[in-house]
């Protein structure tokens, strides 16, 4: 409830509170002429009438809080997921060309970089699986209604992940019906396994796995960060917000 309806309905309590009490005083005076007793009870009633508006009013704004606080804790916790979701894929893409590194690559005696087919059909099947979650995160972000504040930079960084991805996903679909009998397969005929497969030298490395994979995660990383920091404190000043009005309704 914003601070414009909050005092409008303030200021209509007030007046029904109000018109109540005088209509019952009115009456009183007119029609009324017992014992001071019976006053006591209008009085009473007056008394009850004033407790029921104002709690009336307590449990607007209360109710009013605890959807916006609601609200904001659902999109706080939607980017917290999509960050985990994220930092989680790219961790996978990273350990798994660490590994097939260490496995699944040799060199021959002409000193022509070789790998196994088995540990390169394995890895590839995983790193597909990761792309397919990446394109998901960019589609639920760019899905997402009054979340992030810039929704559309943030999507476009994890979209150039996944088309990075895809490159080297679609070079494995296109290769692996003539490799299935294959025992090593040489590295100068899958440029773009060799070129992922190479470690990134320094933060200005402007290859395709830094400049279209690396950097955008990054980018992406740093975005969803300052979106979650710019949520909580947005919490907080609502919190404040809400419990200054709670104090002046009192």
């Amino acid at each position: 409830m914003t601070k414009g309806r909050l005092v409008w309905l303030s200021c209509g309590l007030c007046a029904v509170c109000a018109a109540g009490i005088l209509l019952l005083d009115i009456s009183a005076r007119r029609f009324y002429k017992g014992p001071d007793l019976n006053l006591e009870y209008i009085k009473s009633l007056l008394q009850m009438m004033v407790v029921v508006v104002f709690g009336t009013a307590l449990r607007f704004v209360a109710d009013a809080y605890q959807r916006k606080k609601s609200k904001e804790d659902e999109r706080q916790k939607f980017k917290q997921d999509m960050l985990a979701e994220l930092v989680k894929a790219y961790s996978e893409v990273k350990q798994l060309r660490r590994v097939l590194r260490a496995r699944g690559r040799q060199r021959n005696g002409s000193g022509e970089c070789l790998y196994l087919f088995k540990h390169y059909d394995k890895t590839m099947e995983r790193i597909s699986r990761q792309r397919l979650l990446i394109e998901g995160i960019a589609e639920q972000i760019k899905a997402s209604r009054k979340v992030f504040t810039d929704k559309a930079k943030l999507g476009n960084n994890i979209d150039v992940m996944e088309k990075y991805l895809k490159m080297i996903d679609t070079e494995w679909q296109d290769k692996l019906p003539t490799l299935r009998s294959s025992e090593m397969l040489l590295g100068q005929d899958f440029p773009r396994l060799s070129e992922f497969m190479v470690a990134a030298v320094d933060k200005l490395d402007e290859r395709p796995s830094h400049m279209q994979f690396v950097k955008p995660y990054h980018d992406a990383l740093e975005l969803l960060r300052a979106e979650i920091d710019r949520g909580g404190e947005s919490t907080a000043r609502g919190t404040a917000r809400s419990e200054e009005s709670l104090a002046e309704t009192c």
